[in-house]
């Protein structure tokens, strides 16, 4: 391994860019070399290790490594190295360049830098995610009090005296309704999502059942909607068992159409 490679590899070996074969081959190859050499090489690796806590903790981009070594080439003085192994053999470990200092100084700048912009980047991204987790948090708590109602949100989050009843499917029904009330409240409340349409003439009520499973009022109706929708319903007593059925326009519901059913506790 040349004296450029061990230069290479030492400053690759201190951002972290070699794997477990590549350091171990550096490794030998720096033991090898004179002690002068040897010396130098460290020092170099010490200073560069020295400015990891100036850099942002980022994992690595995949393309980082090949621009850490096209800048550790153009900025690597081989006259400083050679004057460093007082008569090393040269021929052995690389030809020499003569790069300017001002050039080698730019090209480890321009390194940490990229660096940098990495770690500003992610930064970006995070913060990026966080605001659209935000945005959308807003719009979950908007989109409620639209369904629900500004009145309602609140009791139906915060308070503990709110009942929430979730209607079970008969069958294979797809749709999904809950009934909310409080006793605080004029009239309970009956959120519906992804209903299906319903054939002209059609409608959804919800109805009171007795105890022997009939029809015994009907305390809302709407129409059919595959979007989240909610109406004003009858509040009903406790322990009474309520149902969706499907009803005629302009008809009175009955029980013969039964899809959901749930029980007031």
């Amino acid at each position: 391994m040349t004296t450029r490679e061990l230069l290479e590899n030492a400053n690759l070996a201190a951002l972290g860019l070699l794997d477990g074969d590549e350091h171990a081959a550096y490794e030998r190859a720096l033991g090898k070399a004179p002690e002068a050499v040897r010396e130098h090489i460290l020092r170099e690796q010490a200073r560069w290790s020295g400015g990891g806590e100036l850099l942002p903790a980022v994992d690595a981009p995949e393309h980082l490594r090949e621009r850490v070594m096209d800048a550790v080439r153009g900025a690597i003085v081989d006259d400083e190295i050679a004057q460093s192994a007082g008569g090393f053999d040269a021929g052995a470990f690389g030809a020499r360049r003569g790069v300017s200092p001002l050039w080698r100084g730019g090209a480890l700048g321009l390194l940490c830098g990229v660096v940098a912009l990495s770690g500003v980047l992610f930064f970006v991204r995070s913060a990026e995610k966080e605001s659209d987790r935000r945005i959308a948090s807003m719009s979950s708590l908007e989109s409620l009090n639209q369904v629900i109602g500004h009145r309602f949100v609140k009791d139906v989050v915060f308070d503990a005296s709110t009942q929430k009843v979730v209607f079970t499917p008969v069958g294979s029904f797809a749709g999904e309704v809950v009934l909310y009330s409080n006793d605080q409240w004029a009239e309970s409340r009956a959120v519906m999502n992804n209903m299906p349409m319903l054939g002209t003439g059609e409608r959804y009520a919800l109805v009171q059942l007795d105890a022997a499973g009939e029809f015994a009022g009907e305390i809302g109706t709407f129409d059919g909607s595959v979007q989240m929708n909610s109406i004003g319903v009858e509040k009903v007593e406790r322990g009474t068992q309520v149902a969706l059925v499907v009803a005629g326009v302009g008809r009175a519901a009955t029980a013969e159409r039964l899809l959901m059913v749930a029980r007031v506790v």
